[in-house]
């Protein structure tokens, strides 16, 4: 623990304050002399400047985590939350350059831990008289950073020869690379020509042969590291899609909010294929949006009572998207309104001269991500998925390993919220059939 808070005080010049070392602007502080940010209960926050507080809020994070009482992603999680909640969506940076909040607070804090964590290490070289530092190596690095991992380097300014092996200068080589915002690696203390690298030659030279490989996806030709920066991209571009979606939800745009999933869909299917062709894993928790959007409940105080279906898959201009919201929900079931058949699903076009039809395993997949299903058993307001010899449903059900109550004919909601099942508005023959998992489909 000490080691810790003296290297966080070498780190910031005494003065604990821009751990991460970043440039960025900020939000409020707790109150003018505490670590503890927004987000930390206080009655007696007072205003500073945008930079001096995202500067606290984030090195309180990075302390949080680098004493144990906070896990990365929760001390991350947290910081985006009450930030976005104060209308913060961007970080803009004193060099021009402009990042989306998320984004920039998991390299700030990654980076601020990273740092801190560097400078333990040196401290501890420093108590038992190490000569040298060795960089681990990590897979698929930047290009210009290959060479240094795995390697060990002699602290001076020339480098040392020991037993016939040269050991170049760490300060001159390693130093001015592991300094570079983001890098990955990491340098740990050594006694040169007794402590024993990591890696063997013939390790380092397959980890080499493994980050050199290439492979092809949507007609390109990739390196891993390539790889790697195409995946954050579309990690990025699922967050942006899943912010929209929200706003577009709270402020009722159902074409843009229609819009919003349809990308979602398209960029989680992209995503899967590139890292499957790649052989890349994948990193769910970073498609995940953390930004917080504020809704005003219109019918409060009105006596309205809002009871909404889970998730209403029908463009603004069609009259079922306006008699779905007054569909009445019914006890363990979540209602999920949509067009269908009996053996697909469809969202149609505005003016509903096209559509895009969908599988039960697609909708399974649209579903997963929607933040208002909460993966019970569904109500699937969708014509004829559950009549006879459909299938619909029942792979719906599969999929989701849920049970699901489908309509054994075509579906009619009246404006007030009525529905009846049958071949028309004034028949009611039909209706609902339970439908039980079989098996979950992979």
């Amino acid at each position: 623990l000490q080691r810790k808070v003296k290297a966080m005080a070498k780190q910031t010049v005494d003065e604990y304050v821009n751990m991460t070392q970043h440039t960025a602007f900020s939000i409020f502080s707790k109150d003018g002399k505490s670590l503890a940010p927004l987000y930390k209960k206080n009655a007696n926050k007072i205003a500073t400047s945008l930079s001096d507080t995202y500067t606290k809020i984030v090195d309180y994070a990075v302390t949080q985590v680098q004493l144990g009482m906070e896990s990365y992603n929760k001390a991350v999680k947290d910081i985006i939350k009450s930030m976005s909640a104060s209308g913060i969506r961007t970080v803009d940076y004193a060099t021009g350059y402009s990042r989306r909040l998320d984004t920039a607070v998991r390299q700030n804090v990654l980076w601020g831990v990273k740092e801190c964590n560097q400078q333990v290490a040196f401290m501890t070289g420093e108590e038992f008289g190490a000569n040298g530092m060795e960089v681990d190596y990590h897979m698929h690095p930047r290009p210009e950073h290959a060479d240094m991992g795995g390697r060990q380097y002699a602290l001076n300014e020339v480098g040392v020869v020991i037993d016939g092996v040269f050991y170049p200068s760490f300060y001159k080589v390693a130093k001015p690379l592991l300094e570079e915002y983001g890098c990955l690696h990491f340098a740990f203390p050594i006694i040169l020509g007794v402590s024993r690298p990591a890696y063997t030659e013939e390790e380092l030279n397959q980890f080499k042969i493994d980050d050199n490989k290439t492979f092809e996806f949507e007609g390109k030709k990739y390196t891993m590291y390539q790889g790697t920066q195409l995946q954050r991209k579309v990690e990025t571009e699922l967050r942006h899609q899943r912010d929209i979606l929200n706003m577009a939800k709270a402020a009722g745009e159902g074409d843009t909010e229609l819009i919003a999933r349809t990308k979602i869909r398209m960029l989680k299917d992209k995503y899967a294929e590139l890292s499957n062709v790649s052989g890349l894993p994948t990193q769910l928790e970073r498609t995940r949006s953390a930004i917080a959007v504020k809704t005003v409940d219109k019918s409060r105080g009105s006596g309205i009572i809002k009871a909404e279906p889970a998730s209403i898959y029908v463009n603004t201009s069609d009259a079922l998207y306006e008699n779905a919201k007054k569909i009445k929900p019914i006890k363990d079931y979540e209602d999920i309104v949509i067009h269908g058949s009996k053996y697909n699903f469809e969202l149609r076009s505005i003016d509903s001269k096209t559509s895009e039809v969908y599988s039960a395993r697609e909708l399974a997949n649209i579903l997963r991500q929607d933040p208002n299903y909460h993966g019970g058993n569904i109500r699937l307001i969708s014509c004829e998925t559950g009549a006879e010899g459909s299938t619909a449903a029942q792979l719906l059900a599969n999929q989701l390993n849920v049970e699901i109550m489908a309509p054994t004919d075509v579906v009619w909601v009246f404006p007030n919220g009525k529905i009846v099942i049958g071949p028309d508005e004034f028949t009611p023959t039909g209706e609902w059939k339970i439908f039980k998992p079989k098996e979950v489909l992979k």
